[in-house]
């Protein structure tokens, strides 16, 4: 699977309408990669239609109400087709890459699938020269190293602002998309103001990590064995 750049971006001509998904057990992070697995008659429908039109996708979280009901979030992330693999005609494996967020623009329109008229809401980002990039992206870095949970091998900082930004933004976003957190306080990490915000709220949870990391270690081989999660 090659991810390029572009993949990230939205394209030029952009009509402001995308189809919906509805996502049940995780929230979607700009500048991350989501996977699907779409195996029902409409997100197939949807999914064709994406690709003949600008290969666009709304990811939106849903919650399940005390009463039954089911609550679509308003605010989600625009994810850009990367790749679709087809097991069938009716299954199809696909990798959207998350471009930025949007929120939903009146009621969503009804049809075989949910579709709507949506307004980005961009994450806010510090400029490159700003020390708060550095000094997060640092303290990201050396808990994740030290959760024993993730691995970033030997990371290297990008060498230009671009680049620099895109990795702060990615590896902030990276971790709130797999914590353990419960999902309706990672829906409003994704709805905070800027991602040095986002930062502040998840660290926490991050560090709860770390202390659950070192009652593992204290038990040694009596823990159940734990998988890293590679953040490139």
């Amino acid at each position: 699977m090659d991810i390029e750049g572009r993949h990230f971006d939205l394209p030029n001509d952009f009509s402001g309408i995308v189809p919906l998904y509805p996502l049940v057990d995780m929230v979607f992070f700009p500048k991350t990669l989501l996977p699907l697995r779409l195996n029902d008659s409409r997100y197939i429908a949807l999914l064709e239609d994406a690709l003949n039109g600008e290969e666009l996708i709304g990811v939106l979280y849903t919650s399940q109400q005390s009463d039954g009901s089911v609550k679509l979030s308003t605010t989600g992330t625009i994810g850009r087709i990367a790749s679709v693999t087809r097991e069938s005609a009716d299954i199809a494996n696909v990798v959207l890459a998350g471009v930025d967020r949007f929120m939903v623009q009146g009621n969503p329109r009804t049809g075989y699938y949910l579709s709507a008229r949506v307004k980005f809401v961009p994450d806010a980002l510090p400029t490159p020269s700003d020390p708060i990039v550095l000094a997060q992206l640092s303290r990201l870095l050396e808990l994740i190293r030290e959760s024993k949970i993730f691995h970033v091998g030997e990371y290297q900082f990008p060498d230009n602002d671009r680049a620099l930004l895109f990795q702060y933004h990615s590896l902030i976003n990276a971790f709130c998309s797999v914590s353990t957190a419960a999902l309706d306080l990672k829906q409003k990490w994704l709805e905070s103001s800027s991602v040095s915000e986002r930062y502040r709220l998840a660290i926490p949870a991050l560090q709860s990590l770390i202390a659950s990391a070192s009652v593992l270690d204290f038990l040694g081989d009596k823990a159940p064995t734990r998988e890293k999660i590679i953040l490139n």
